[in-house]
């Protein structure tokens, strides 16, 4: 490839964004298929044999390509040739086994997810550190450790991400670490302790401005099992980010706040609504399954 049509190609991946692709929004659609690729550039990145670019942006959009779960991995397994032509440790090995952990989380296999990760690690411990000073797997790792009820585990993990944190990644430290340790309170019965961290997780959701859906409702599960009063944690579904973007897990949250507060016809509602969804998902994959 010449030099002047590998900058342009280096260019026009840039201005694509980081996921590889030109996404866009259709507010008309279900809110599951409001963004979707529509300009792959991983495929001229391969034609081009530009193997970093191509792997690159597989990585970030895998699971949003037609088909289903097999056609993912497929993918994965293709990014994973490409950064391996390409000498990129990081995507052939740490990047590739967290895709394949996060796939067997979708299927609902959760000693698989572990595995896949316990493998990444023993691989190469030195993947454990990124450029940012992070346990690159650190964080997916210890919440699957926390799922299967790991507990001295998830110590460990979390004693590492401390660790190895630094001021390049502050939401490592702010929002995700302090969550983490908010679970396992809440998991061992430590009220007070679970209400200290609580606090300290909703100061740096203010700060942000937004949380995550799943990360939302893992910590209002945790803190309703340790006692936690639903107006204690109802901050935490307010600040669930795009506030006007109703879906699956904004319905999920409000109805546990719901539920906990006493108001069992708003819970019953919202879990209707939730349930019809996630519902209406399994069909939309079955369908590009069959389509692909």
């Amino acid at each position: 490839m010449r030099r002047a049509d590998h900058t342009l190609l280096v260019v026009r991946t840039a201005r694509r964004g980081r996921a590889g692709c030109r996404v866009f929004r259709d507010e008309r659609r279900p809110w599951w298929r409001r963004s979707r690729p529509s300009w792959p550039v991983h495929q001229e990145a391969e034609e081009a044999g530009e193997w970093l670019l191509a792997a690159r942006s597989l990585n970030n959009l895998y699971n949003l390509l037609p088909g289903g779960p097999a056609d993912w991995a497929a993918a994965l397994e293709r990014m994973r040739t490409f950064a391996e032509r390409a000498g990129f440790e990081s995507l052939a090995v740490a990047a590739y086994f967290q895709g394949r952990a996060r796939l067997a989380v979708q299927a609902g296999n959760l000693g698989v997810a572990l595995a896949e990760l316990e493998a990444a690690r023993r691989r190469d411990r030195g993947l454990l550190r990124t450029r940012n000073g992070s346990d690159y797997h650190g964080v997916l790792f210890a919440g699957l450790l926390l799922e299967a009820g790991e507990l001295d585990k998830v110590d460990i993990v979390i004693r590492g991400l401390i660790e190895h944190s630094t001021a390049a990644y502050p939401m490592l430290t702010q929002t995700s670490v302090p969550g983490l340790q908010f679970h396992v309170a809440c998991r061992l019965g430590r009220g007070e302790q679970a209400r200290e961290l609580l606090h300290t997780v909703v100061d740096a959701v203010r700060a942000t401005g937004v949380t995550g859906r799943d990360f939302a409702h893992d910590l209002i599960s945790a803190g309703l099992s340790a006692g936690l009063t639903a107006d204690e944690l109802r901050p935490i579904a307010t600040a669930i980010d795009h506030p006007l973007f109703d879906d699956a897990y904004r319905w999920l949250a409000d109805a546990q706040i719901a539920e906990a507060a006493g108001d069992t016809a708003d819970a019953l509602r919202l879990n209707k609504l939730d349930l019809e969804s996630r519902t209406q998902i399994a069909a939309w994959v079955k369908s590009r399954a069959a389509a692909s």
